[in-house]
């Protein structure tokens, strides 16, 4: 075989194999660094923050999306905390945009950044993810 043939079968071996592992984000979402979609969001759009664990946090926007954050690190007053808010550089916020979930703890501003966000489709499902993940267990 010449390596002209060989180079055209290896690429379109490559080709085949690549359109088979990837597909694509749907609306309001992007390619993680896994290669697993990961929505992005406005801060402008935020209704409301809940807590769900000492690492995840419910958010709900008001056009009625949903997402499952991920917060870097063990965050004990997460659950119990009040006036929470998210700080980022820019209006549209992605796990890789350096974003951060603001809150008060006993009065003591504390900053936790956002690590992942994950289009939900309700409260539900997004206790069920954590429920998986913590094996039902605070950390």
């Amino acid at each position: 075989m010449s390596k002209e043939r060989q180079l055209g079968v290896v690429l379109g071996l490559v080709a085949v194999l690549a359109s088979c592992a990837t597909s694509a984000p749907g609306p309001g979402q992007r390619e993680g660094a896994l290669g697993a979609a990961e929505a992005c969001f406005r801060v402008r759009q935020v209704e409301s923050i809940s807590p769900l664990h000492e690492r995840f946090v419910f958010v709900e926007s008001r056009r009625h999306e949903r997402y499952l954050l991920t917060l870097d690190g063990f965050n004990p007053g997460v659950r119990f905390a009040t006036g929470f808010a998210i700080a980022d550089d820019f209006s549209r916020v992605c796990a890789d945009s350096g974003a951060s979930l603001l809150y008060l703890d006993g009065g003591r501003e504390v900053r936790a950044r956002i690590i992942g966000i994950e289009a939900v489709a309700s409260r539900d499902e997004a206790e069920r993810l954590v429920r998986e993940r913590t094996g039902g267990r605070r950390e």
